[in-house]
């Protein structure tokens, strides 16, 4: 069997792009990465999104080569916030989604080190959240947790969420489905739909 072919390409990392070796492919949106000049234990899995100039000639890892590599690289995990502050200002984009989601992580177990990896991400057709009136007379938003009138963007995600608490790592990958919107004082949400 041929060896892998080996492809240099460039990361975006905190809004830099850095040099990497691209090392294993997991799917068409989840690459190993080796960054040039450090040890082999800071190699990290990222989303297709992340990269310049991804050779789509790279063979796949097989399952089993992949729940090794896995293995080896979950522990070392990004704990580096994946999208810097944004501001309440900006309109809706991704960014502001994967950011106010990772602030929901990290503010659900402040005294644990986080680290959030998207995997996959769709926005959903925004919508009005308006209110209905029920047979009984009762009054009922769209969506409960966003204001009456907002516009709600409706997120659909799979990230990977490594925590760590006095020297262990759990590593978890979640499905999740968030609006985001903003709220009664102007700042943007995201809430676990």
């Amino acid at each position: 069997m041929p060896p892998k072919k080996l492809v240099t390409a460039e990361v975006n990392a905190n809004g830099t792009w850095q040099k990497v070796t691209i090392v294993g492919k997991e799917s068409e949106y989840l690459y190993k990465v080796h960054y040039r000049g450090t040890s082999d234990s800071a190699d990290e899995w990222v989303v297709a999104s992340q990269i310049k100039n991804v050779d789509s000639s790279i063979v796949p890892l097989t399952k089993a080569a992949a729940a090794t590599q896995s293995n080896k690289s979950v522990v070392n995990c990004s704990y580096v916030a994946p999208i810097g502050p944004i501001s309440n200002a900006d309109g809706f984009s991704e960014r502001i989604a994967k950011r106010k989601i990772y602030e929901m992580l990290i503010s659900e177990a402040p005294k644990r080190k986080i680290g959030v990896t998207y995997l996959f991400y769709q926005s959903g057709q925004p919508y009005s959240n308006t209110v209905s009136v029920l047979p009984n007379r009762e009054l009922m938003l769209r969506n409960a947790f966003a204001p009456g009138g907002a516009m709600v963007y409706p997120i659909r995600t799979k990230y990977r969420t490594c925590r760590q608490l006095e020297g262990k790592t759990t590593i978890q990958i979640v499905d999740g489905n968030f609006s985001c919107y903003r709220n009664s004082k102007g700042f943007w949400e995201c809430k676990t739909e």
